[in-house]
Parts: structure tokens; sequence; C-alpha cells
């Protein structure tokens, strides 16, 4: 062996030695604190933790409730230290000894902490303290707390803490929730979204935070508001979530190991209404349907054809698209006028076996979770790896879902008494289709266009998908809804490293230095293809020779700090802890995208196979942000806290003439029940508090620029003027609150929270003069009303083989412009029909939808024509479904068929407003004017945002056998059904379906189609009403949901394993009165203008939620 290789050998083992000391030589001089941890009654707390909270070093309890905690002798010289014995849902104890060699015996008997106030959080303060000491909300979830878990984070938090408004507005496996913490800070939140700042351990993301592994999760830090996230300055006001993942803390040297298997299928609950009968005329034989001869003579059902023949002779031809169809005589589509409005009706049977389109979609598939995960201690040094591998694979056919495989590595090491260091590191590689299905995708908005008739899965005779279905006039748009889905090939894979470290110096026993690199990289790689041949209903070039899209965006976000932190007794009443910290965060963002067709030849995805180049697109974008804060924490007497923090920041997304921003907070909190007059026989804690903070959004990254268009041959067009005055949005919250303990077992945490969001930063008009169409400046404020409420109720506890623990959760949000500088404007997002769906106004609610409303009450009509309006013989009356309609003096709605009133017509200079009625049709709410024809008036139609939330889960143990289940639910909220509205045009939606209804109830196809006359338009006053929302589809999306459900036995030992088996299931049932696959719906994210799906409630064509029943087998070794 050469010197050079045996001096890599000596190093080698002189760092292992270090690193991993020999367990013979840890014996010697070493000290050993043993004992047993149990509950009131004596029952083990099996999984609970002892630590010695100054050297960190810790151990889990058995299932016996026994630990053993051996401490080495290089770090044993006699000094105190405190013993600390802490489990989920217990109060902590603690002790002090002095640590000497030897043994130690320390038991510990647990109380029940329904309020969990003596846990510790770590979010929003400076340092390690008790919840009941933070003068603020800091919501706390463990990993116990989530015992269904999910394929990402944020699902296991929904309906567990109050204030948090968390729901899934897409159902396409691997895409996470959206969040708004209490209430959205920003009016306009386009390219900057609405959701909190994420944090995975001091990591501060710069990218979703659906890639990481909640199997890792030790617990969930919610903070939801500025009131608490001043710490984290410009970027903090929507409040922050900090996870903590698992670590070692095995108090000996050895290693445990830890496994997890999940198999279950994916389905989904709900169903889209599709008419079930059709409008279309049968021969004599009622087999065939009749259409309109080839010689002009236009006879009716002077031909006739087989349905299935028909498809078939259209989609056999061997060309990239079908041949045409005969015309129907009757064929009521988006060109239909005239009087077959008035005559058709949706009520004749199809000939033969008829299908349900999203039955045949939706195809069950498994979801599979497994990890495994060894955790331990060598000498001075703890960690913990995992690894982990997830498949969502959804529940719709031709698509495969969402793949995940992962690895962790934390890793601790204590360098000697003074120096300690800290490292994670995790790594995932994700894939996922169907993105190009979102939001208007193909297949779903034409799901909604498939009759009855039509089965999806035929094939012709080259082993193709039909591509023309429907034989309608409504197929040549709306072609097969399996086709895109089997027939376009789209990937998006994702790389995501995240990586930190973390070293501390300890010189004294109050004062400590740490410095801290993080980093977070994402590589998405995007590609989508259709080929060569792909099918469409008539020659279109540009899709039949097929499509390429490719793209990639690299995102990195590097953060790095340094702080000081001291920690005194000032005085014999008062301790105190001193905070200083600098911090540097930068984020990168590197894109490049390009679009082709018309391919040379098939199956080649390269670029370079596109004879025609779409676009070409890059951007590179860099952010930069400097900060330094002070923090200052006072404990008086056991029961007065005081909190004292500022931070000013510097960030490059600022206007160059305000690159600095500073933010505060002063907060108290005061526990009344440790004062040595209050009465604590029935209220066993009782704390107040209260906190005024700040926290900042930052500007969209275009905002503080002057940017220009590019034409046809390098010509420069202004877009946006450039402001460098612009500002951060600023949120300023005063937080009130108090936490109560009754009989040292039922706890209640009371919060009320009030913030305004100034500085909101909008894009305004610009005069003409100025040569540019539009600035963004700071223009309002947007306010927050929040109560929040939280309820433990240990039912039973203490001894015995039964335990019963209720909690209940609730959240009450107002949110309003209580200042706007510009004049009022609408937004909504970029999906047709859906771009001014919210008014923005002083004064108003935040998230109100605008549009046009039916008359539904006689109150409603002209004064001049109330009194013509109620019962049976009046000229207006109530019909079957509620809204107000003509039908003539001394007649009633159930009159049209059987007295042919359904042609008749009031003419505009005796109808409400001057607008003509068509009997029995509804009437738009109309403005009043002085002559002529009033024009419909746009009127509020509801909130997408709820009145409230609220969520209740329950646990009951008893013995080895543990059952769970939580119902959540949003009251008061409204969403735009899209999806619904968009049938009407073809007359495919149930509610157009007539079957089952009398002679009195039944209603031309007219009732459901355009307006009339009076508003430009081909129809006789219909619900359709072009593209725009109405009261018709702007909908309740009240729900109540039974979001979680677990069973689990714990096995025991078997060999060399402790095993439980679980069986669980994720959003099992749902009540609603909502009409779409799912109440939680929503669009747009963060290209949105107000940049949440939360916000925009808009059913566009989207994936419905899915829901899983899983088994489980867990194993610890």
């Amino acid at each position: 062996m050469s010197k050079e290789n045996q001096g890599r050998l000596l190093a080698a083992g002189a760092l292992a030695a270090l690193l991993f000391a020999m367990p013979a030589s840890a014996q010697e001089g070493s000290a050993v604190i043993s004992g047993q941890v149990t509950a009131e009654g004596g029952r083990p707390l099996t999984g609970a933790t002892v630590q010695v909270v100054e050297l960190n070093a810790g151990v889990l309890v058995n299932e016996a409730g026994r630990y053993t905690l051996l401490i080495p002798a290089a770090r044993v010289n006699g000094q105190t230290v405190t013993v600390r014995a802490r489990f989920i849902g217990y109060q902590a104890q603690s002790r002090t000894i002095a640590l000497t060699a030897g043994t130690h015996a320390q038991d510990f008997t647990l109380v029940i902490d329904p309020t969990r106030l003596s846990e510790v959080v770590v979010t929003g303060v400076t340092g390690e303290t008790e919840r009941q000491k933070v003068p603020f909300t800091v919501a706390r979830v463990d990993s116990a707390d989530m015992p269904v878990q999910a394929v990402n984070p944020l699902s296991q938090l929904q309906g567990k803490v109050p204030g948090a408004n968390i729901a899934a507005t897409s159902g396409r496996p691997g895409v996470a929730p959206s969040v708004i913490l209490r209430g959205p800070t920003s009016l306009n939140g386009q390219g900057r979204g609405q959701e909190p700042l994420y944090i995975v351990d001091g990591i501060i993301l710069g990218s979703s935070i659906a890639d990481i592994n909640p199997a890792d999760i030790e617990s969930v830090e919610v903070v939801k508001g500025a009131a608490a996230s001043s710490l984290y300055g410009s970027r903090a006001a929507a409040g922050v979530i900090q996870i903590t993942t698992k670590k070692g803390r095995s108090g000996s040297d050895g290693i445990s190991t830890t496994a997890r298997a999940e198999y279950g299928l994916n389905n989904i609950e709900g169903n889209f209404g599709i008419a079930r009968n059709m409008p279309f005329l049968l021969d004599e034989t009622g087999t065939r349907f009749c259409v309109l001869d080839s010689y002009g003579t236009n006879s009716v059902c002077s031909r006739t054809i087989d349905y299935r023949a028909e498809q078939a002779r259209i989609n056999n031809t061997p060309g990239d698209f079908a041949a045409g169809p005969p015309s129907f005589p009757v064929d009521p589509g988006a060109v239909t006028s005239g009087n077959i409005l008035r005559r058709a009706f949706v009520s004749g049977t199809y000939p033969g076996k008829t299908y349900d389109a999203v039955k045949q979609l939706v195809d069950p598939k498994p979801v599979s979770i497994n990890d495994i995960s060894v955790a331990g201690r060598y000498g001075q040094t703890t960690f913990r790896t995992s690894a982990g591998y997830t498949q969502q694979g959804g529940a719709i056919q031709g698509l495969k879902g969402y793949n995940r495989v992962n690895a962790r590595m934390n890793l601790d090491h204590q360098i000697n008494n003074q120096w300690s260091l800290s490292a994670n590191s995790y790594f995932s590689r994700s894939d996922q289709d169907g993105s190009n299905q979102e939001e208007g995708g193909q297949g779903f908005f034409r799901l909604t266009r498939t009759p009855a008739i039509v089965d999806i899965t035929q094939r012709d005779q080259f082993g193709r998908l039909y591509i023309r279905t429907n034989l309608g006039s409504g197929g040549v748009q709306n072609e097969n809804p399996l086709y895109s889905f089997e027939n376009v090939q789209r990937q998006d894979l994702r790389y995501r490293f995240l990586g930190g470290a973390t070293l501390k110096y300890a010189p004294l026993d109050w004062l400590d230095a740490e410095g801290n690199f993080s980093i977070d990289r994402l590589n998405l790689n995007y590609r989508q293809f259709s080929n060569k041949n792909y099918r469409t209903t008539n020659s279109s070039p540009a899709t039949n020779n097929g499509n390429i899209f490719n793209g990639a965006a690299n995102t990195q976000s590097v953060n790095s700090s340094a702080q000081v932190t001291a920690r005194r007794q000032l005085l014999s009443w008062m301790n105190s802890r001193f905070n200083v910290r600098a911090s540097y965060e930068g984020i990168d963002l590197d894109q490049r995208q390009f679009q082709g067709n018309q391919l040379r030849v098939g199956s080649v995805t390269s670029g370079s196979n596109a004879t025609n180049i779409q676009s070409i697109f890059s951007a590179v974008q860099a952010t930069r942000q400097v900060s330094l804060s002070g923090n200052t924490f006072f404990d008086m007497f056991d029961r007065y806290t005081v909190d004292l923090l500022v931070r000013e920041d510097g960030n490059s997304r600022f206007g160059k003439e305000q690159r600095f921003q500073t933010y505060g907070r002063g907060s108290a909190a005061w526990l009344v029940a440790r004062e040595p007059w209050f009465p604590t026989s029935a209220i066993s804690q009782f704390t107040v508090r209260a906190s005024v903070g700040s926290a900042g959004n930052t500007p969209p990254f275009v905002a503080q620029y002057e940017t220009y268009s590019i034409g046809a041959g390098g010509t420069l067009s202004p877009v946006t003027q450039g402001n460098p005055n612009l500002k951060p949005e600023v949120a300023t919250e005063v937080e009130l609150g108090t936490d109560i303990e009754l009989l040292n077992r039922y706890g209640l945490t009371l919060t009320y929270a009030k913030s305004d969001t100034r500085n909101q930063i909008l894009p305004v008009p610009r005069s003409v003069v100025t040569g540019f169409p539009q600035i963004w400046q700071n223009a309002g404020t947007l306010q927050n009303k929040t109560w929040e409420a939280a309820l433990t109720l240990p039912l039973i506890t203490g001894g015995g083989d039964w335990g019963w623990t209720s909690r209940f959760t609730y959240s009450r949000n107002r949110a309003i412009v209580s200042k706007l500088d510009v004049v009022p404007f609408f937004i909504g997002t970029d999906l047709q029909g859906t771009g001014t769906l919210f008014k923005v106004a002083q004064g108003e609610r935040f998230g109100t939808f605008y549009g046009h409303q039916f008359v539904t009450s006689c109150s409603q009509l002209p004064s001049n024509f109330q009194s013509q309006c109620g019962g049976n013989g009046s000229a207006f009356q109530k019909n079957d479904e509620g809204y107000i309609v003509w039908v003539g003096q001394g007649n009633n709605a159930g009159m049209g068929i059987t007295d042919n009133l359904w042609n008749a017509v009031l003419p505009g200079g005796a109808a409400p407003w001057g607008a003509q009625l068509s009997w029995g049709m509804p009437m738009l709410v109309r403005d009043n004017c002085a002559t002529g024809t009033c024009p419909a008036a746009v009127r509020p139609l509801g909130h997408s945002l709820p009145d409230y939330r609220a969520g209740m889960s329950h646990t009951v143990t008893w013995k080895k056998l543990s059952l769970y289940g939580l119902v959540d639910g949003a009251f008061g909220s409204r969403a735009y059904n899209q999806g619904r509205h968009w049938s009407y045009l073809d007359f495919l939606s149930h509610d157009v379906d007539q079957g089952g209804k009398s002679l009195q109830t039944a209603k031309p196809i007219g009732y459901y189609y355009r307006a009339g006359p009076a508003d430009g338009a081909a129809g006789i006053g219909g619900f359709y009403d072009i593209l725009g929302p109405n009261s018709r589809f702007v909908e309740s999306t009240s729900y109540l949901k039974l979001r979680e459900v677990s069973g689990s036995y714990h096995v025991g030992n078997y060999g060399p394993a402790d095993f439980t088996v679980s069986v669980i299931g994720r959003n099992l049932k749902t009540w609603t009165r909502y009409t779409g696959f799912d109440p939680e719906v929503g669009a747009g994210a963060t290209n949105s203008q107000s940049g949440s799906g939360l916000i925009n409630a808009v059913d566009a064509f989207t994936f419905p939620q899915l829901r899983t029943v899983s088994f489980v087998i867990s194993a610890g070794f």
C-alpha cells in the first residue's frame, strides 16, 4: 500500500474515532438515567421522550413505559442539568439533577394537558418557548395528531388548525391544496399568491411544499398573522407554516428501524349530472334517428339513420379527422334560435343502451405509500435517515398520476461541550401528468358535452378511439373526452433538493452564537406531445399534424443567517433572552420554453421536428434580501412575559427609492392562574395575551420596472411605467387571546385578530400622455377581522383501558376593502368568461361575486308591477323552481303545455323595465331607467370565502385498539359552477332533462338557453346568459366532509418486530347541496389576479377530488 493511501486510511480512521466513539470506552465514567414514564393511574406512556435539555440527549420510552438514557463520560462533569419528560397531549415534567457518574433513577407521572400549553414552540420566537408563555398564537400539530398520512403535508392539517383555510381546489394527483391563513392579505396576488411562508428545518422554501414527504414530519407549527410573524419580515404577512422533521434521539449507542407500507384505491365520490333523455326525433319504430335528406326538401324524417352505424361510418375513415355526420331536423346547440326554443323538450328516450361518460372515464387506481427509516446514535452523533416511495394513481383513464421517490438524512453532532453541528438534507424526484387537463382542459370540458347514447370507449377498425362520438352539431368542437387523456402525452418531472447546516457555539451557559446556511433547489422539466396523426373531428392541421411543448424552470433559494442569543437572570424574579440576527436571502429563477407544431415526422419529440415555431420564451429573475433583527423576551415572576422585536429588511423588489422597510412587534402575556390570589380549584390555567406586530408582502418581480412588449420587426410598445417609489405591502395586526383550562382537564383557546394590510400593490391605469397604459402603485388597504376557537375535551382519561378525547375548532373571517385609492374595478382569472368575477371597491367584502340576478321575489320588480305579482291568477307568479315568471292574468305557471302558452310574448312596452318577455321564462333583475329597455343589473351574488369553518375530531382508545375520525366543513361560501353553466349551451345538463316531469313542470329548451332580444341575444330569455356568472350558477358550496378516518390495532411484538395494522380513509363522504363534483373548487392560483384558488372559486372543468381507502402495516425493529 502506498504511503499516500496509508495516510488517507489513518485520517479516515481518526475521523471515525472522533465521530463514533467505541461503546466500551463510553461506559467508563458515564451517567445512566433510567426510570418509568406513566400517566395518572399508572398507564405506561409508550413513545414518550425523556431528554437532558442542556445536552440535547434524549430517548424514547418503550412499551412498558421504561427508559434508559446513557450519557457518555466526556459529557459528565457534575454539572446541573434538567431532565424533562414529554408526551403529546400531556404536561411536560422536569427534574433538576447533578449529572455525575453512576446511575440516576427518575420516574415521571404526567397529567393531561388539554390546551398543550406546556409544549415548546420555535416558530415566531427566537428560542424554544413554552406555549403558555408565548404572547401570541402559535398552533402546533404533532405527528400523533396526523394518523391519516397524506401524499402532501398540507392535507394533514385540514380541519385541525382554527383559522387555516386549506382546501384541495384540484383533485389532480400530487397537487398541494391552496392555503390562506386567517384571510387574504393582497388585493392583487398575481405572481405572488396568498400562501404563507413555508419553512422546513430552518430552510425557507422557494417552491411548492408538495415535494415534502409527510412521513418525515415530527411537528408542524402555524403562525397565522403579522402579530406573530414579524420575525420573518417582508415575506410573512400571510403567515408562516414551519415543519420540523424527525431526528435521531436514541439515548444509547445503537439504531432503531421503522417501516410503513400503505396500499389502497383512489376513487371519485361525486358525479356530473348529464341528461339521460334527448330532444332528437325518432322514426315510427323508435329505433332510428330522423335526419335531413340531401335533396334540399328537408322534410322531417324522410331519411333515418342508425346511431351506432353512423358513428362507425364517420370514425372509420383512415385519415386524421372524422367524416361529417348528417344533419338532424331538431339539433339544439350553440346556434339554435327561433321557435324551436319554445317547442323542443329534452324528454325523448334514447334507443338501445345508454352510458354514463363520467363512470366510463373514472378508473380507480392504486395509492401506495412506502417508507423506511433508520435512527440512532453513535458516540456524540445522532442521526435519522429515511427513504420513501409514493404512488398516487388517481382515478382517470389514460393518466398515470403522481409518483415520488425521496430520501432524507438528518444529522446532529456534539463536537464538544461548546460546539455542535446539525445538518439535514432531502432529495425527491417526482413525475406527474394531467396538467394540460386542468382548468378548462380538454377532457373534462368535453365530458359535459357527451350525450348518454355515447360510449366513449368505442374504437374504430384501426384500434383508435372514436374521435367524434357526438353526432349532433356540438360534436364538431366536443370530441370524445377520453381521446385527449389517452393521446396527449404530458409529463412534469421535478427534482428537488433541500440542504441546510447549523453550527452552534456556546462558550458560556448563558450565551450562544449560531450560523446557518441552507439551499432549496427545484429543477422542473415539462414536456407535452401530441403525435403527427393526432385525430380531430374535422380538418385542423395545427392539431392533427402534431404539437410539441417543452420547457424547463429552475428555481433556487439560498438563505444564510448568523445570530447571537443571551439568556440571563437579570433579577431574582426576571429571566430574559436577547437575540440579534442578520440574514441573507436570494431567490433565482431561470425558465425556458418552446412550442411548435406541424411535425415533419411522427413520434419524434425533439423541437427541431416542428416546422412551425409558435413561441420561444425565456425568463431570468433574481431577488435579493438582507435583514437585521433584534428581539428581547422577559419572563417575570414566572407569570408575566413581554416580547419586543424590530426587524429591518432591504429587498431588491422594492422601488429603488424605497429599498428598506422596518417591521416590529410588541407582545405581552399574563398567566393569571399563577397569581397567589387566583382560585385554581376550578380554573387550573388562565392566560391572557396581546400582541401588535407587522410583516410584509413583496411586490411582483416586474412591478418596479419599466416594461415593453416586442412586436413584429422588433417594434417596442410600452406596457408598464416603472415606479421607483413602490413599497411593500405592510400588514399590521392586533391579536388578543386567552387560554383557559378547567379542572386540569378541559381546554379552551380563544383568539381575536384584526389586521390592516396597507400599501396594496395594484396595477393602476395611466393617462395616455404618459405613453404607458398602467403603473404598479401602492393604492389601498385590505382589512381582516378573525375569530378563532379551539376546544379540547378529554372525556375519558386516567387509568383503565379506555380513552376518549374530542377536539373542536372554529374560525370566522371577514376580509373588507377598507380603503381604495383608485376607482372600483373587477378581477378574476385568465380563463374564458371569468376575468371580471369579483368587484374590488371600498367597503366591499373581498371575494364577492358580481353578475346578473334572476327575479325570485315580487319585491324585486319595479314598484308599478309589484301589485301584478303574487299567487294564482296574477300576471307574474313563482314557478316550481322558485323564479318569478310572466304567465298572464288569470293563468298559472303550469299551463304552458296544456294551454299552448309557451309561444306567448309580452311586448316590452307592457313588461317590467321595458324588456320583452316570453311566457314562463326567467327574468333578469334590471337597473331602473327612464325610457327604453333597461340594462341588466350587475348585483352581488355571494362570497367565495366562507363565513366560517368548523372541525370536529374524536380519538377513542381501548387497550390496543385506536379509532379516530375527523369531520370538517366550510359554511356560507359560493362558487361559480362554470361546468354546469356551459353545459346548458348544448342542452346536456341534467337540469335540462325533462324526464319524469309532469305536463305542468316540463320546460322547453329555451328556458335554459340564451337571453332574449332585450339583451341582444338569440334566445328567448333563459339561464345561459352567454359566458358571465349569474345567480343560477353561483351556487352554495357549504359542505360537511368526513375528512379522515383511521382504525389501528397494535399487534405487538411478533418475532423481531413490533407491528401495528390500520385501515384509513380520506374524503370518504361529503354532505352538500353543490351540484358539481365537489364543493372544494377553485381556479387560477398564482397566475390569477387574486392569487389563490380559494378566492377564485370557479369550477372550470378540473380534476374531481379523490376519495381514498387504504390498508396500512407498520413495524418497528
